[in-house]
């Protein structure tokens, strides 16, 4: 009778150890899973960031151009080049101009519309 009490006591032993294997195997196989999910929403993220920074890199490269700068200073800063004059025309004058006028400047280059307001 002793060998039985001896190999149920051992055979409950064995059954509580594998529990404790299977809940431990469990818990790393969890654990693992949701490191993989944080690296997957982490490459997400990242692919997010890298297109904003060639978005900002071509946004740099165009602000860095001599012709972005020159329209900043001349539209938001209302500066001009020396000898230039700026001419500035109310809501609704453009209007006024006649028709014919019209279309013959809208067809004209700049430097031509220029030419033609010192004639």
């Amino acid at each position: 009778m002793s060998r039985l009490k001896k190999s149920g006591f051992l055979g409950k032993l064995m059954f509580l150890v594998g529990l404790l294997l299977l809940w431990s195997l469990m818990k790393g196989f969890f654990e693992l899973r949701g490191a993989y999910k944080r690296v997957d929403e982490a490459k997400e993220v990242l692919e997010i960031e890298e297109t904003k920074h060639e978005e900002l890199k071509e946004k740099l490269e165009e602000v860095q151009k001599d012709e972005y700068i020159e329209g900043i200073i001349r539209n938001e800063l209302n500066m001009q080049k020396e000898g230039e004059t700026v001419v500035v025309l109310q809501d609704g004058e453009l209007s006024k101009i006649p028709d014919q006028v019209r279309d013959d400047v809208e067809k004209k280059e700049n430097w031509e519309k220029w030419l033609d307001l010192w004639r």
